[in-house]
């Protein structure tokens, strides 16, 4: 794999670029140049979730770390910044993380009892725990409302080329998540008052 061959432990460079820009995120304050370094480190992290998921079916636990420390420096130095009490911004990321990662694991279990076959991967729900805190239980219902929509969409435009998808054939649901959840990150920071509404 050419990642592994550029990076030999990429889920160890993942977490320690992770640390990094959640250590300067804390340090800076919130402008612009934060805003800035939290976007160019969330890009790569969800590029290499997309591009890795699309081809092996696998999410990096490295990026999903990352995301989770990036997501959370960012929450709490805007929560820190309102005035808000540290310990009610770590409990809101708390209930989001619990919530996102907690409805997929509910719906992947679900899956596999009626199926007898696993319909959603882990590495799917340890994403959704990343979404959460990244962009909220709101943000990421949207976000998985928007990558559902995109994978239907794959696979009706299969059909239409004559290459119909059956019951058993897999769909990389983390290549579809990843960008939406960056999307809809991206939108809150765009436009504060649609972070402000859930959005």
């Amino acid at each position: 794999m050419i990642a592994r061959s550029l990076v030999p432990h990429p889920d160890r460079a993942a977490v320690a670029v992770g640390l990094v820009a959640a250590a300067l995120l804390a340090a800076l304050p919130a402008e612009n140049l934060s805003r800035l370094l939290a976007a160019v480190v969330i890009f790569g992290l969800v590029g290499w979730i997309t591009w890795q998921d699309a081809v092996t079916f696998t999410i990096p636990d490295g990026a999903v770390a990352g995301i989770v420390m990036v997501g959370a420096a960012l929450r709490l130095g805007d929560g820190l910044e309102a005035l808000h009490d540290p310990r009610l911004v770590i409990a809101g990321l708390v209930v989001d993380a619990v919530i996102c990662a907690g409805t997929l694991l509910l719906l992947r279990e679900l899956f596999y009892r009626r199926r007898g076959y696993d319909g959603l991967g882990f590495g799917d729900v340890k994403l959704a725990l990343a979404g959460g805190v990244l962009v909220g239980a709101q943000g990421f219902a949207w976000a998985t409302c928007g990558a559902c929509a995109l994978a239907l969409l794959l696979v009706l435009v299969r059909r239409g080329a004559g290459r119909p998808m059956g019951a058993r054939d897999r769909i990389a649901l983390g290549a579809f998540l990843a960008p939406a959840i960056l999307l809809v990150w991206a939108l809150g920071m765009m436009v504060p008052s649609l972070a402000a509404t859930g959005f």
